[in-house]
């Protein structure tokens, strides 16, 4: 049978899930990975190097102890592989989604995939590595060499995205840096590729970010193909641009980057500022809380609200002293009255 790019997403994301690595981030980290090692090509299940190549990389090479005497020396990446006897390097070459690579690797492994019921031998996967070439097989294999690494989780929980894809690179491929550092060593690929290895790490991040447009669209309720395949004017960028406007202009302040969650154009690693190719994917702003919704108080209860009027008894009116160049005589009759003012006496005149 043949499978599209999307089809193998779709296999692998499925047994994450089964797994319970459900969150988009999460399984962006690991699709990210497999991107890089086997683009999602059904072709590509099994390592490209040829069996000469991955002897020598991975196994014995031929080398003269004596005159006209060769013998086999087991290389030490060989010694790390569990490939121990002449041919097995070429034999255990990667497979799988993360090319699972080396005879301890496909023993333990199949092991492993014998307790849960998914092989019938233990020794399934050493005596024919190539069943990792079925792609539900080998999603089973992959996820579950992650689940077994002592770092995996603490990976996950990393607080930003680019944090998580290059501990997840480390994870699977750590020859890719320096010892002890998230820094990338100062080589090249041998190969075809010739790719330097910062290179080779910048472009898993990619992959990373690409795959977490995909299911962040379609989150959003946005039909695109997550398949890890991003060009410039194609139907994910197109779509990812209009989203972008959306939110910006709906969130304000509220706009932050999940890649990172952090504040967009701030990067968690270096503390400045980060690449603008990173500076690019939303957080979705939950409609029913964002950060600056209006929340109405409770209304006051009729029986007790907060500011009643409560009137004051009336107190009578107690002048505190007379004043006595106010105060008025008083009289007995009118005539009385009119005669002090001066009143009387004219009229009958």
């Amino acid at each position: 049978m043949n499978y599209r790019t999307k089809d193998l997403v779709k296999i692998l994301r499925d047994e994450l899930a089964a797994n319970g690595i459900v969150k988009k981030e999460d399984q962006a980290v690991i699709l990210g990975q497999a991107m890089s090692e086997m683009k999602f090509s059904q072709s590509q299940l099994k390592e490209r190097k040829s069996d000469k190549a991955a002897e020598a990389a991975y196994g014995f090479s031929s080398q003269e102890v004596a005159p006209f005497t060769y013998a086999y020396k087991q290389s030490k990446k060989a010694k790390e592989l569990g490939n121990t006897e002449a041919g097995e390097g070429s034999k255990y070459k990667g497979r799988g989604y993360i090319q699972l690579t080396g005879k301890a690797n496909y023993q333990k492994i199949g092991k492993e995939l014998f307790k849960d019921g998914v092989l019938d031998d233990p020794d399934a996967l050493v005596k024919n590595p190539d069943l990792m070439l079925d792609p539900y097989l080998a999603a089973k294999a992959s996820v579950k060499y992650l689940l077994l690494k002592p770092n995996f989780k603490n990976v996950l929980s990393q607080p930003d995205l680019r944090t998580r894809a290059l501990e997840m690179t480390k994870l699977i491929n750590g020859g890719l840096f320096k010892p002890g550092t998230l820094e990338p060593r100062d080589r090249k690929h041998e190969g075809g590729s010739k790719l330097t290895y910062a290179q080779d790490v910048e472009n898993r991040i990619n992959n990373v970010i690409g795959f977490n447009k995909q299911m962040t669209l379609n989150e959003a309720g946005i039909p695109v193909d997550v398949d890890g395949i991003i060009t410039p004017k194609g139907k994910t960028e197109t779509a990812w641009n209009k989203y972008i406007s959306s939110r910006k202009a709906g969130a304000g302040r509220g706009f932050v980057n999940p890649e990172f969650n952090a504040p967009a154009g701030y990067d968690t690693i270096t503390n400045g500022a980060m690449p603008v190719a990173y500076d690019e994917v939303p957080q979705p702003v939950p409609q029913a809380q964002s950060t600056y919704d209006y929340i109405p108080q409770q209304p006051a209860t009729q029986a007790q609200p907060t500011y009643d009027y409560i009137p004051q008894q009336p107190v009578p009116y107690t002048p505190s002293a007379p004043m006595s160049d106010f105060e008025q005589p008083q009289y007995a009759t009118m005539e009385d009255l009119l005669a002090d003012r001066g009143l009387m006496g004219t009229r009958g005149l």
